[in-house]
This record gives structure tokens, C-alpha cells and sequence, in this order.
């Protein structure tokens, strides 16, 4: 059975940088959490006013997320309970 090729800094190098690019951009495509470690690093090489930008966006969205009701999510009741649910029953 043939070996399977080990990931190393060396094994990527010799890839290139078009076939390395195709697959960041596959990867960004399917997962957000890669896309934004991308876009810090392409950020990075811009310059400090551009990291701060990005910093400032992402603060302001986890600020946004932190004063919405909590009812949002799936499974969650929210932040006020209706009559309904107060209600305890009857012994």
C-alpha cells in the first residue's frame, strides 16, 4: 500500500502558491471560521490601520450578538417569559 504524503511547511512549498491559493479559497468557501483567520492574515500584511479595522468590526458584532434576546437561538425560551410558561402547576 502506497504512503500517504506527510503535511509538512516542505510538502506545501512544493505544491506552489496557485495550487495553495485554489485550496484557501475552497476551504474559505466552506468554513467561516477559516475565512476569518484569511482575512486576518491578509489583513495583517496590509498594515495596522487594517487590523484595527477588522478588530473593531468583529467587536461590534459580538457587542450586537450580546444585547439581542436570548430567545434566538433554537431551544431557548428568550428573555421574558409569557404567561404561559410562568405558570406552575397545580398540585
Amino acid at each position: 500500500m502506497a504512503r500517504k504524503p506527510a503535511l509538512s511547511k516542505e510538502s506545501l512549498t512544493a505544491l506552489g502558491a496557485e495550487k495553495l491559493a485554489e485550496l484557501v479559497l475552497d476551504q474559505v468557501q466552506a468554513s467561516d471560521g477559516f475565512k476569518r483567520r484569511v482575512n486576518a492574515a491578509l489583513a495583517g500584511k496590509t498594515g495596522p490601520a487594517a487590523i484595527a479595522k477588522l478588530i473593531d468590526r468583529r467587536l461590534s458584532g459580538l457587542d450586537e450578538r450580546a444585547l439581542s434576546p436570548t430567545g434566538t437561538r433554537k431551544g431557548h425560551s428568550g428573555m421574558f417569559e409569557t404567561p404561559w410558561t410562568c405558570r406552575r402547576p397545580s398540585t
